[in-house]
């Protein structure tokens, strides 16, 4: 439980990659906020299961309110992929995809995962396939989400800003 600091001077994690590392084996008790600095990640951000997060004891990555711009986290590829994950939320970030591919993807059985006040950047692509949306979830019964809150958003480029199928 508690706050932390991703990048910057004197940090308590260089990247998100050690932060995820740790939420996956030691989980969580209580509210964690990771604070993360101006700067650029090249890293892909992938979410299971945390073990303690709840609707009351969420995960939560936002902007360091000492920013003067936004962090921004980039990957040749799928920047986050969450697989049933739950309870992570996202706020006043950055995110870009510097390949042809989808931005955000969804498997599983997803829950309570919120994106306020963040920016996607999509693939630089005139198409209109669901390969390059920002947001996908694809067609199977064991893909759904619920409780995904998507707020004050703004996405740019991709062919579809969410695409999801459902069953």
């Amino acid at each position: 439980n508690g706050a932390y600091t991703i990048g910057g001077s004197s940090p308590d994690y260089v990247g998100f990659a050690a932060a995820i590392s740790d939420l996956n084996s030691i989980g969580v008790c209580a509210d964690v906020t990771f604070y993360v600095r101006s700067g650029n990640y090249n890293e892909q951000l992938v979410f299971g299961p945390i073990t303690g997060a709840s609707s009351t004891d969420r995960v939560s990555f936002v902007s360091d309110t000492n920013n003067t711009t936004a962090p921004v986290i980039s990957n040749n590829g799928v920047v986050i992929g969450l697989n049933d994950a739950a309870w992570v939320d996202f706020a006043g970030l950055e995110f870009t995809t510097t390949a042809n591919s989808y931005l955000v993807q969804l498997t599983g059985h997803n829950k309570g995962i919120g994106f306020s006040n963040n920016t996607f950047n999509g693939a630089n692509i005139q198409a209109t396939s669901s390969a390059y949306a920002i947001f996908y979830q694809s067609s199977s019964s064991s893909n759904y989400s619920e409780n995904l809150t998507i707020d004050g958003n703004t996405f740019n480029n991709g062919s579809y800003g969410m695409y999801f199928y459902g069953s």
